[in-house]
């Protein structure tokens, strides 16, 4: 069993993954567990995920705290670290991703003025 593709969103402290697996050699009653820990401290976890693996798409999603979003000043990386484990409970693959939690983004707010208020700079 091969994980093909790992996808990460997030928004504050909110993450969704979407792993994908190879079709061939896929291998049914498997689970995964992600954790979740900072880059500058991998031994405090700020939230774990487990599911079951029934078909060669997993959607998983979870609430981390503490999650420090990153902003373009101060970068704040994460790992995220997928372990697939076999009926046996015996670890099959294990793969590590760095990404950062994001801020929803501002839409930007544009104040109209009247003409009037234009004329005499209000």
């Amino acid at each position: 069993m091969i994980i093909k593709n790992i996808s990460v969103k997030t928004c504050k402290n909110h993450i969704e993954t979407e792993i994908s697996f190879d079709s061939d050699g896929f291998i049914s009653g498997c689970y995964l567990i992600q954790t979740v820990s900072p880059v500058y401290d991998g031994n405090m976890v700020v939230c774990q995920i487990a599911a079951g693996i029934s078909s060669t798409k997993v959607l998983s999603c979870a609430d981390a705290i503490p999650a420090i979003p990153s902003t373009d000043e101060k970068k704040y990386p994460y790992n995220l670290i997928t372990r697939i484990f076999g009926e046996n409970d015996v670890l099959i693959e294990e793969r590590k991703d760095v990404f950062e939690f994001s801020l929803p983004e501002r839409k930007k707010e544009t104040v109209k003025k009247s003409f009037i208020a234009k004329l005499f700079g209000n």
